[in-house]
């Protein structure tokens, strides 16, 4: 009986259209895995269409059951006449057509095989760690964020080692199941993952290393210490890491590795994850963070360099030249204080760059620092900082292949994507690349304030006034970018009595602290003498903005002014090379 029932799905079909369903679905199925990730389609269309084939095909093959395709047409079985060839003619076509299907996937194997994986280097190391899951208080979540940032910062050490940067990485704290999906978006083969606990004065740290291609553990181990060991844990990790994945440290192997003081660094664990805040409550409290750690720990040279970058950062929010000035001396103090105890660190080296830069208008010494930076600790901030280093001496071309570095390092943070067009799109009038690169940052779960400034410059050199001011007034009131912005976009239109009176307005305010911006604002209006009287008083009052000479969009039409030149040596920027032609 069962001979017989296989006899009639023979003569009737269904085998055959079975296994051309089969081929079809197989087929579909690799094309939407290729081709849906490409458009950003998530998933869970994927899922979908292939639980949709499966339970398609009981009904399919009913379908051949009762039906067969005819010259004259589809037609139920039961209506066909058995002496007519028909049967045998529908099952020629479909053998046809399983011909084509079956050929079309072996094509398709063989394109994914032999051409679409070739593009993706397979021997690049890459890592991206995970923040660490805390099972305890606040302050446990604080060491938690703060040993996973570093063992970013000790990961970057590692020669040969892609590091995906804190922000990027951070932004999957409460989405951690689907690793392939995570090591996808962040281009990474690798995943760093794991908890800790505190407890009875005990430290549990639980770490694995997953590799992202089949999801296997590369390496896992739990550590038991004293809750005072963490800085023992993150370089045994480290280390663990380094030989999972065959790299070796950077820094000379007799260099003496500093072991801060317990208490002191996981102060400066804690001051570090409130500094990625950005809010200036959160900075305050970094500062004195970070100056408890050093009242603990003088020798420390990391907590010395991030309290001078706090520092350097809190003197943005600072609203008259005395607050300016000793957050500057205390920055200044801080960083020398820190190379004088460890000049190979990295970390050291990268703030020290960025302070010599924007605090002793000393581009080459910061090329100097940043370069030594990058060669001991290349992660994200280090060629974030050299990018715009280069940017800043007019070397467009070498600054853009440290920024495509820094955004793959960083691949979800906007502030790369943003400072690129700022300092480089903008003055080389790409308008149209700097647009894209605008739609990206936004897009992106990690956005800046200075993206929406970005763009405002954008639809000004434009020549878009009713964006630009839009966009400005959009800004918080009070706020020193608002009334910029306005001054410039009022100065694009025909109402000259607003235009005057909103640059008046921010010379009475900020005349102090703003002299470079005042004279961009000159510069763009076309009044070029008092865009150098301006200039001048900026050289003056030792104003950081005069670092950006070389890469303001609006002084572009300085650059032919011999003043210009001679205010270029004045500052100490070196001679920049041609800017190509637009």
């Amino acid at each position: 009986m069962i001979g017989r029932f296989i006899s009639e799905l023979k003569r009737r079909n269904v085998l055959r259209l079975g296994a051309f369903y089969a081929g079809f679905s197989w087929l579909l199925v690799q094309v939407a895995t290729q081709v849906f990730p490409f458009f950003g389609i998530p998933d869970l269309v994927v899922r979908i269409v292939v639980v949709s084939l499966v339970v398609a095909l009981p009904f399919v093959l009913l379908f051949g059951w009762f039906y067969e395709l005819t010259p004259d047409g589809l037609k139920l079985e039961s209506e066909i006449d058995r002496n007519q060839p028909i049967s045998h003619s529908t099952g020629s076509r479909l053998d046809r057509w399983l011909v084509v299907v079956l050929s079309l996937a072996v094509v398709l194997l063989l394109v994914d095989k032999l051409l679409l994986r070739n593009d993706v280097p397979p021997a690049e190391k890459s890592i991206a760690v995970l923040p660490l899951l805390s099972h305890g208080s606040e302050a446990d979540a604080y060491l938690a964020d703060g040993l996973s940032e570093e063992l970013i910062s000790q990961l970057t050490q590692l020669d040969g080692l892609k590091v995906i940067g804190r922000a990027s990485s951070f932004q999957f704290r409460e989405a951690q199941s689907d690793l392939r999906r995570i090591g996808e978006l962040l281009g990474v083969s690798t995943l760093l993952t794991g908890s800790l606990r505190r407890q009875a004065g005990q430290l549990r740290v639980v770490a694995e290393l997953v590799r992202i291609e089949d999801g296997r553990a590369l390496w896992s181990q739990t550590y038991e210490r004293n809750a005072d060991d963490v800085f023992a844990v993150q370089t045994d990790i480290a280390h663990a890491v380094a030989a999972a994945l065959e790299v070796q440290l950077l820094a000379p192997a007799d260099r003496p590795i500093y072991k801060p003081d317990p208490r002191a660094h996981e102060l400066v664990l804690e001051a570090h994850v409130r500094y990625a805040t950005s809010s200036q409550a959160e900075l305050l409290k970094a500062r004195d963070l970070y100056q408890q750690a050093i009242v603990i720990d003088p020798g420390y040279a990391e907590a010395h360099a991030w309290l001078a970058n706090t520092w350097r950062v809190l003197m943005v929010e600072m609203e008259d030249l005395d607050s300016v000035n000793r957050a500057r001396d205390q920055a200044k103090a801080a960083i020398a204080r820190a190379v004088q105890l460890d000049e190979h660190n990295g970390i050291v080296q990268s703030i020290h760059g960025i302070i010599l830069m924007d605090l002793d208008f000393d581009l080459a010494g910061a090329r100097r620092a940043l370069t030594r930076a990058v060669e001991l600790n290349p992660g994200a901030e280090a060629t974030r900082f050299m990018a715009y280093v280069l940017a800043t001496a007019g070397e467009f071309e070498q600054a853009e292949a440290y920024f495509q570095r820094a955004m793959k390092l960083d691949p979800l943070q906007g502030r790369v994507l943003a400072m690129m067009t700022e300092v480089m799109l903008l003055p080389l009038r790409r308008y149209d690349e700097a647009e894209r690169a605008m739609q990206r940052a936004r897009s992106l779960p990690l956005k800046t304030v200075q993206i929406e400034r970005v763009r405002t410059s954008l639809a000004i050199l434009r020549g878009d006034a009713q964006q630009a001011l839009e966009l400005a007034t959009s800004m918080p009131p009070d706020n020193f970018w608002r009334q910029f912005y306005q001054a410039l976009a009022l100065s694009m239109g025909d109402e000259r009595a607003a235009a005057d009176a909103a640059l008046q307005a921010l010379i009475a305010e900020q005349g102090e602290i703003a002299a470079y911006q005042i004279a961009e604002i000159h510069a763009f209006r076309g009044e070029t003498d008092r865009a150098f009287e301006w200039l001048q008083r900026a050289q003056q009052l030792d104003d950081p903005g005069l670092m950006g000479l070389l890469c303001s969009a609006y002084l572009m039409p300085l650059r032919d002014d011999p003043r210009f030149d001679a205010l270029r040596r004045k500052v100490g920027l070196p001679q920049p090379p041609p800017l190509p032609a637009t």
